[in-house]
């Protein structure tokens, strides 16, 4: 048992609890390793840490919800315009919705996440309402989704009132701008 008494020091005592001077009666202090001194300044440092730890954000994607070969003209402009920019082609919608729901995680930890995909998939039954819902239904956060169509009027037709976040877009030039004022800060 250890017994340390503060406040009180007897004249020509020492202020620590053991003799300074070497007593054979006495045996050896034991070395402790003592933690660090923690102020009040690092405390913080270290509970910041720990609410917020600063998981670097993983580089922007483009999913583009297609066949690899629907537009390799464009595929490659984007490429050498965002070297950075990882392209994923995903052929049908249920592949894209798989894909969605094992990688939830990791797109929300894009710095930023673009989808391109078709105005329809045909043998789905499914148009880009569906990969709308899809964002919505998988609280993926922050998407920006582009809708590359051959015709915007005939589109509009099938799907009247398209989400307000869903860009529908027919010129390749501007499938470009569009990823370009997605990417460039």
């Amino acid at each position: 048992m250890l017994i340390l008494f503060l406040g009180f020091t007897p004249r020509g005592a020492s202020t620590l609890p053991y003799p300074l001077t070497d007593d054979p009666a006495l045996p050896v202090l034991p070395n402790f390793a003592f933690p660090p001194v923690i102020s009040p300044t690092t405390l913080v440092d270290i509970s910041s840490n720990l609410c917020s730890p600063k998981t670097p954000k993983l580089k922007p994607m483009l999913l583009w919800i297609d066949s690899v070969d629907n537009d390799p003209k464009t595929t490659n402009e984007i490429r050498k315009n965002h070297p950075t920019l990882e392209i994923n082609f995903i052929a049908t919608y249920k592949d894209a919705e798989k894909y969605f729901n094992e990688n939830l995680n990791e797109i929300q930890q894009r710095e930023k996440f673009i989808v391109i995909c078709r105005g329809y998939y045909a043998l789905e039954s499914k148009s880009f309402t569906d990969v709308a819902r899809l964002f919505q239904k998988c609280n993926a956060g922050l998407l920006h989704l582009g809708v590359y169509t051959k015709s915007r009027k005939s589109l509009l037709e099938k799907e009247p009132n398209p989400p307000q976040d869903v860009e529908i877009i027919e010129i390749r030039s501007d499938l470009l701008a569009f990823v370009n004022r997605h990417l460039n800060p």
